[in-house]
């Protein structure tokens, strides 16, 4: 949400500011902006600890987060209960000091004072009622541009009788396996570096020390991705509560993340019909951001207001939400597609002991570079009669998966 929301924000500070009329190309002027607060608070009946993000819009063409810091934030309820939230070290997010979950028949209210005194206040809220993810599944499809690959789909059906509205959301994972498996670990110790290749002196030097590697390097599980798009559904088109054949998301055949094992977790918010309809205003602005220069989007208003000043705007919405998820796993095996390549190409470079001739960069210099740059020691070469052994090194893409995921399972992941 918060990408959309900035999104929208940058685009009505920029008509705001505009020069000429709404159908002719404007000179945005980025010293003039009105400094308005932006609010994203979301709590659902799952018991957690819940975030409310404050910032401020930004100049023309910033796209930065303005953040709004050391404001007092609080949640109450029509009980009489009150749940405070206190800033964290990411300054402009605010904690809830306790886990807890919105109730069934209660509604909530958001409270926010900033630092400079002014009190805002959100419109009462009611949790709204619970739906249930039925089934997650994924089906051979070809999307609007004629790639094939698999659309995932979700059904949710509603609880209580009344029209459903409901915002989905994901996070994707996929298992990483390197092409190569590299066995050892290595440091230049004793290193001396020469940087001047011209001078004839080459004395780059040092020790090339090796150890069996222990930690596993070549199968990870990437690091989880979230969806950033405004995926929304309602029951009015179909018959009853049920929303069925939800498309939530499309992978490629050929993308990597099907290549070895890949996992979606499904999220549908059941909401109030203020906020779907919120949420569809927003998307139609993002689909109309490319056309800004001749259109002038209004202002979308949420359920905040200023406390003092009726006239004062604010960006944002107070959502109070039921939460139901499932997770699926599947890979191309599963869909009769050949096996998506790597996502990198195999680099092997073997460098031998010996010093090649002055001017530079000799062998070592390579080494050196090689060790910048994150390459593995896969193999050590062996020398023979008058020819000295060496070593080989393969590029870390396809042979340390630990900087694009973690080397150990989820507690969640399943294998088939």
């Amino acid at each position: 949400m918060k990408l959309n929301l900035y999104k929208i924000i940058s685009a009505f500070i920029i008509i705001m500011v505009a020069v000429g009329s709404c159908t002719e190309p404007y000179n945005a002027i980025s010293e003039s902006y009105e400094s308005l607060l932006v609010v994203e608070a979301t709590i659902t009946d799952s018991i957690q600890q819940h975030t409310v993000l404050l910032s401020r819009t930004n100049a023309v063409n910033s796209y930065d987060r303005n953040v709004e810091s050391g404001a007092e934030v609080w949640v109450e309820s029509s009980t009489g209960e009150t749940f405070q939230f206190s800033e964290s070290d990411e300054e402009g997010t605010y904690l809830s000091n306790t886990e807890f979950a919105a109730q069934q028949g209660n509604t909530y209210t958001l409270h926010i004072t900033t630092s400079n005194g002014r009190k805002y206040v959100s419109s009462e809220e009611e949790t709204p009622q619970k739906t249930e993810i039925t089934n997650v599944y994924p089906e051979v499809a070809t999307n609007d541009i004629g790639v094939e690959g698999v659309k995932v789909f979700a059904d949710v059906s509603g609880t209580d009788g009344s029209p459903v509205f409901v915002k989905y959301e994901y996070t994707e994972q996929y298992k990483i396996v390197t092409l190569v498996d590299v066995p050892y670990d290595y440091t230049l110790e004793n290193l001396v570096r020469d940087t001047n290749y011209e001078d004839g002196t080459c004395e780059t030097d040092f020790d090339l020390v090796f150890t069996d590697r222990t930690e596993n390097s070549s199968i990870c599980y990437s690091f989880p991705t979230v969806s950033n798009t405004i995926i929304q559904n309602n029951s009015a088109s179909y018959s009853g509560t049920e929303i069925p054949y939800t498309e939530v998301n499309f992978i490629a055949k050929d993308e990597y993340k099907l290549r070895e094992r890949y996992s979606i977790l499904v999220r549908a918010y059941s909401q109030s019909y203020d906020s779907y309809q919120y949420y569809n205003l927003v998307h139609k602005m993002n689909e109309n951001d490319s056309e800004l220069s001749s259109q002038q989007p209004g202002y979308i208003k949420g359920n905040i207001h200023s406390d003092e000043d009726e006239d004062e705007r604010v960006f944002g919405f107070f959502n109070v939400w039921s939460l139901s998820q499932k997770r699926i796993f599947f890979d191309y095996t599963d869909f009769g597609f050949p096996q998506p390549d790597y996502f990198a190409e195999l680099i092997s470079v073997e460098i031998s002991k010996g010093e090649t001739p002055c001017p530079g960069p000799t062998n070592n210099d390579s080494i050196v570079i090689l060790r910048g740059r994150n390459y593995q020691l896969n193999g050590l070469l062996p020398g023979a009669i008058g020819i000295p052994g060496g070593y080989k090194f393969v590029n870390p893409a396809c042979s340390d998966c630990r900087s694009r995921g973690d080397n150990v399972p989820p507690d969640y992941w399943e294998e088939e």
